[in-house]
């Protein structure tokens, strides 16, 4: 995983909603108040006569107590990936959904994106 790209995204979340890595050591996730988000990142690429370019797809579940504050964090982050210096990062469109958990009893907003490096 790119240091570089964790890092934004973690600043880009964290004054939002409590934000880990997938790879942060949460014992038990059913005791974090909610709401809380886990990102994931996962390296692909493109190979090309000049260059290999990366790309990392990106996976945020935000868990909340209510389907508009899972909406609602979804657009505020999406708003703040707006602010990136696209001279250095590139983003596609973010797509978005939210889902009730029966088991969890609680909201589920799912976001994806890919970053480019430039």
């Amino acid at each position: 995983m790119n240091q570089e790209i964790s890092v934004l995204l973690y600043e880009t979340m964290k004054d939002i909603v409590e934000t880990y890595p997938v790879l942060a050591d949460i014992e038990d996730s059913k005791d974090l108040p909610v709401p809380y988000a886990i990102y994931q990142l996962r390296e692909t690429g493109s190979r090309t006569k000049e260059a290999v370019k990366k790309i990392y797809d990106v996976g945020v579940f935000i868990v909340t107590d209510s389907y508009g504050s899972a909406w609602d964090i979804i657009h505020k982050v999406e708003k703040k990936i707006d602010t990136w210096d696209h001279s250095k990062f590139c983003t596609s469109p973010v797509s978005g959904e939210v889902k009730y958990d029966r088991d969890d009893r609680c909201y589920i907003g799912e976001m994806s994106f890919t970053i480019k490096k430039l």
